[in-house]
């Protein structure tokens, strides 16, 4: 047991399960002061299959498991493990922490997991597949200048084989040692034919040119909106929904944000006299980010009944509108405890419509669930939105739960972020975060330690 002079409670194992899963501190704490030894299983767990909720949006936990176990005498059981699961596994956000994992043992000195990790990036990176870039970045990472001039002579070797193959071609940009990279691979190209054909293939897609500077942010939404225009019209809009196309709200959502007035009246119309269920719930979908032209009793019927899409979608549209029948939904939807399943976007009808005391009726209805990691998710977002738009210290207790349930990573920097802006992180809470499994909570902790 490590001495410290904080008082790190112990966990239970479901208690343990749960932060892991979740990546909060108090997982890592739980190890570094009390040892891996009775939870090494449910780590190892968690090294294999990635337990992140948002493997796109939250960053690696490669570091975070690593501390766990680097200097434990569970390490060659672990290295056994990662290793061994390293040269079958086929899933692509496992294989990935795998491959930082390894690349995380190599960087302290494991010769096996640097082997491990060569021959795993070498086999991907030679076939011709999705899948090629594997490991790729961890390689060069570890490797350096070498390790990119090995996969580009592998890479190369394939475009000498294929002239039409398609390889990775972002490995300039690791380590921040761009133009060092694009130095030494234009030096060996002049005398190393696969290498050169990699050149070839680099330059033909415009990689080594130089990158333009970032446009403007007005004029960034100016040429996003005249995509979206471009993408999808009022009449191809109305043709999707007649035809029932996709599953999810993205078009429909995309041509509300973008649409006129005018546009937005017609599908409202539209919408109102639409008896096909199906085609309904799209042209609803249309409002989730554009305000209603007018208010129908037909949409509260929609947010009370029992078809489950239509309840949904109608909170979404509702939630757009400055209204008090709206605020009277959305604080009988808390009274009720109704904020999961197709509910979860409920707490959202108060951000267009919140008073003072309803952040106690927020954070009473929350008290109760024990929702499910996609209602959880639901409600932690929404929660961090309310408290971001609304700046109400009253919010904290919302918060609070948000950080315990929420298992998105992204989400809980928000809600972090929120309470240190409403001076509710407490020496506790933040000294948790210093040891998150999210590097912006851990670098958003730090700077607020330093401040301090």
């Amino acid at each position: 047991m490590r001495n410290d002079k904080r008082a790190i409670r112990r966990l239970e194992k479901d208690e343990f399960v749960e932060a892991l899963k979740k990546g909060l501190g108090r997982a890592l704490l739980h190890v570094i002061h009390y040892g891996v030894d009775d939870v090494a299983d449910l780590v190892l767990d968690a090294c294999a299959y990635n337990q992140s909720y948002d493997h796109q949006c939250e960053s690696s936990r490669a570091t975070w498991l690593f501390r766990m176990f680097g200097d434990s005498t569970q390490y060659p059981k672990f290295r056994e493990s990662i290793l061994g699961k390293l040269k079958t596994e086929t899933d692509t956000w496992n294989l990935r922490q795998l491959c930082s994992l390894a690349k995380e043992m190599a960087a302290h000195g494991d010769k096996y997991a640097r082997q491990g990790l060569g021959e795993r990036v070498r086999e991907k990176a030679s076939i011709p597949l999705d899948n090629d870039w594997f490991g790729a970045h961890s390689w060069v990472e570890i490797e350096g200048i070498d390790g990119l001039l090995e996969l580009a002579r592998i890479y190369g070797h394939r475009l000498l084989l294929n002239p039409d193959d398609f390889v990775p071609d972002n490995l300039l940009f690791v380590n921040d040692a761009e133009q060092e990279f694009k130095e030494t691979l234009f030096q060996h190209a002049q005398d190393e034919p696969d290498i050169k054909a990699y050149w070839d293939y680099l330059e033909a897609r415009g990689v080594l040119n130089p990158r333009s500077a970032p446009v403007d942010e007005e004029t960034a939404k100016r040429q996003r909106h005249a995509r979206v225009r471009q993408q999808h019209s009022l009449e191809s809009i109305l043709q999707d929904a007649r035809n029932k196309l996709g599953h999810y709200p993205g078009r429909y959502y995309l041509f509300g944000r973008h649409a006129t007035t005018d546009e937005l009246k017609e599908i409202y119309t539209y919408l109102m006299n639409e008896t096909d269920e199906a085609v309904r719930l799209r042209l609803l979908w249309v409002f989730r980010g554009a305000p209603l032209p007018e208010l129908n009793e037909t949409l509260f019927r929609w947010a009370d009944g029992t078809d489950d899409a239509l309840r949904e979608a109608s909170i979404a549209a509702l939630a757009q509108k400055v209204n008090e029948q709206v605020h009277y939904l959305a604080r009988s939807k808390a009274r009720a405890g109704k904020l999961v399943g197709a509910d979860s976007e409920a707490l959202d009808l108060f951000l267009n419509n919140y008073a003072s005391d309803d952040a106690h009726l927020i954070a009473q209805a929350l008290v109760p669930l024990n929702p499910n990691r996609e209602d959880a998710h639901s409600l932690g977002f929404s929660v961090a939105e309310l408290a971001e738009q609304k700046r109400d210290v009253e919010l904290a207790s919302a918060l609070k739960w948000a950080y315990e349930n929420t298992p998105c990573a992204i989400c809980r920097c928000r809600v972090v972020e929120q309470l240190a802006i409403l001076q509710q992180l407490d020496d506790a809470l933040l000294y948790e975060c210093e040891f998150d499994a999210e590097e912006c909570i851990r670098a958003f902790a730090k700077k607020q330690r330093e401040a301090a």
